[in-house]
């Protein structure tokens, strides 16, 4: 009888050591998990902050230059290309002693350079599909192609590094069976067919701000660059 209560006595003394180490394991990971937490929390604030305050930074020497480029002369965009040429000067901020040009010139040499730098990379970057889309504005029919291989798939909704079907849309004479940028997303071999065919009648007319389809190879002047 005396053994049974020892032994009843020293379960009932474990016991409570052994609840209070499952305690302590389970205080352990709610305290674990909760530095994680507020670690992550922390870190993605400093992360937004750190990306709006480059977000700022970019629109402040975008409107600085906007004011300068005003004071000579410079005009609002008149059509799509012109749009695209200053959001990519929007985009591609840089320190003030390498400002990125806005005469239309200039620009262009600009943007050749960028584009011949960034180009020679492994991995196709966001800066080279920035660079060959303002090549395309001023009519570059070989930046067509590097475009259609670096169009943003289905699965990449909000990727910069992709060039979005609507820029196709809008600067191509594409037939109305290609006007729906979202068909051109899921499938591109009907772009890439028409252009085969196209291609080589294709000319850029400046004040329009698009390529324009020519009846014959004899009406095109120069068609790789801008006129």
């Amino acid at each position: 009888m005396k053994n049974y209560c020892r032994k009843g006595e020293s379960t009932f003394v474990q016991s409570p050591i052994l609840t209070a180490i499952i305690i302590a394991m389970l205080l352990f990971i709610l305290i674990a998990g909760g530095v994680v937490t507020i670690y992550v929390v922390v870190t993605m604030h400093f992360q937004k902050r750190e990306t709006i305050n480059d977000q700022r930074k970019r629109q402040n020497e975008h409107e600085k230059w906007l004011v300068e480029a005003k004071a000579r002369g410079f005009q609002e965009p008149r059509n799509d290309a012109e749009r695209y040429r200053d959001f990519i000067r929007s985009m591609a901020w840089s320190p003030p002693e390498h400002r990125v040009p806005y005469e239309p010139d200039e620009f262009y040499k600009w943007l050749e350079a960028a584009y011949e730098e960034t180009s020679n990379d492994t991995k196709f970057s966001v800066s080279t599909a920035m660079f060959a889309i303002g090549l395309m504005t001023f009519g570059r029919l070989d930046m067509i192609d590097v475009a259609v291989e670096n169009m943003a798939p289905v699965s990449s909704q909000g990727q910069v590094s992709r060039i979005p079907p609507m820029f196709f849309v809008r600067l191509l004479p594409l037939p109305e069976s290609l006007s729906d940028s979202r068909e051109i997303r899921r499938d591109k071999e009907p772009l890439r067919s028409w252009l085969r065919d196209n291609k080589s009648r294709l000319r850029w007319d400046e004040e329009q701000g698009k390529f324009i389809l020519m009846d014959s190879l004899d009406d095109c002047n120069d068609p790789l660059h801008w006129t």
